[in-house]
């Protein structure tokens, strides 16, 4: 529940809005929900720019062109990552083309446009490093919310992120017998320089990653495995798959609205700064295509990557199966619990969080 809003414009303090007393007349209702709108739909700039687009599309994109330059398709990291960038360079592509092209639904129908859109993506790239925010437990402990009870993300994130790590780690001692065969494993040796090689438009760059660490042992290599496997699966579907449910009433989490917030906020009417009917309706048909299932669940591989006739590989692939059952069965039981008390001790309605069960989370970045 907010408390206050700060809106802070150019060459001011800002102004501090809160939430109307019981009894307030029209006036405060209208002011206090144009800023929370206001809010919500600078949010909305932010989650689509670096938490979706950013920082799962383009940054998997680069990860998996490393990859396939570097591992052979019979080695068995490629075997391990391949089902988790299936379909992403086609949707990525598609994306380029589309969505955030020249006169695209980013330029017309959201409001910073594909030029500041861009310009955030770049900014963010800077700072953004593997093991801190590519790092699930860097992040939770960076924003302090380690401990909040009730934040049913952050426990299915975990859980299921511990259950890739499981996987992970059980697959490379597969194949790996000490921390010094991965030492000398030459093709991860080189995917790993083109990973932190700087970025170049004139050939010989690479992907720019900071915080990789260095691949010198088993526990080393599968910190940064998990960490895309978690990103293409769990990380970007909690991202996309809630879109519409955010996105599909836009006065709630409005893609575009008219003007600047400095100058709504005196208006007496509500809907002055609203979207147009024919952005409503964009944005609409956009969240519904996007979030449509094309793909298989996390952990159930449409290709058989891993030779049928490898039986400890399939025998991994399974446990992690089990694992991620266990799972499923644990959200149900707590979301159970909530619909039969649907109430804290704060007298607030709470509501079953269904985002993260293994059978909603996809494998791989594909739409």
């Amino acid at each position: 529940m907010p408390i206050a809003i700060h809106g802070k414009f150019e060459g001011g303090d800002g102004q501090i809005f809160t939430p109307p007393p019981t009894g307030a007349d029209h006036k405060l209702i209208q002011r206090w929900t144009k800023a929370k709108m206001w809010f919500n739909m600078l949010d909305a700039q932010y989650h689509e720019s670096i938490t979706h687009l950013g920082f799962t599309h383009l940054l998997m994109d680069g990860v998996s062109v490393c990859v396939h330059r570097n591992l052979s398709e019979r080695h068995p990291v490629f075997k391990l990552l391949a089902p988790h960038f299936r379909h992403m360079h086609a949707i990525n592509n598609l994306a380029a083309n589309t969505l955030i092209d020249f006169g695209g639904y980013v330029d017309l129908d959201m409001y910073y446009g594909r030029k500041h859109m861009l310009r955030l993506i770049a900014k963010h790239n800077t700072k953004w490093h593997l093991n801190q925010q590519g790092s699930l437990k860097w992040d939770l402990e960076n924003r302090g919310v380690e401990g909040l009870p009730g934040y049913y993300f952050k426990d299915d994130a975990w859980n299921i992120h511990e259950a890739i790590r499981n996987y992970v780690e059980e697959y490379l001692k597969l194949y790996y017998e000490n921390d010094n065969t991965v030492k000398q494993d030459e093709e991860l040796q080189a995917l790993r320089r083109e990973l932190t090689a700087p970025r170049s438009l004139t050939g010989g760059g690479g992907c720019g990653m900071q915080g990789v660490p260095n691949f010198d042992s088993i526990s080393s290599l599968a910190t940064s495995l998990v960490s895309f496997i978690y990103i293409c699966s769990v990380e970007h579907s909690a991202t996309n798959f809630p879109q519409y449910e955010q996105y599909g009433f836009p006065p709630n989490y409005a893609a575009k609205l008219n003007g600047h917030p400095e100058e709504q906020h005196g208006a007496t009417q509500l809907d002055a700064a609203l979207p147009t009917g024919k952005e409503f309706f964009s944005t609409i048909r956009m969240m519904k295509l996007l979030t449509t299932v094309l793909t298989n669940n996390l952990g159930n591989y449409e290709k058989e990557y891993m030779n049928a006739m490898d039986k400890d590989a399939q025998r991994i692939v399974q446990n992690f199966q089990k694992a991620l059952g266990q799972i499923t069965i644990d959200i149900k039981n707590r979301n159970s619990q909530i619909q039969q008390h649907p109430q804290n001790q704060w007298k607030v309605q709470t509501y079953p969080y269904t985002w993260l069960l293994p059978d909603r989370v996809l494998n791989s970045i594909s739409i």
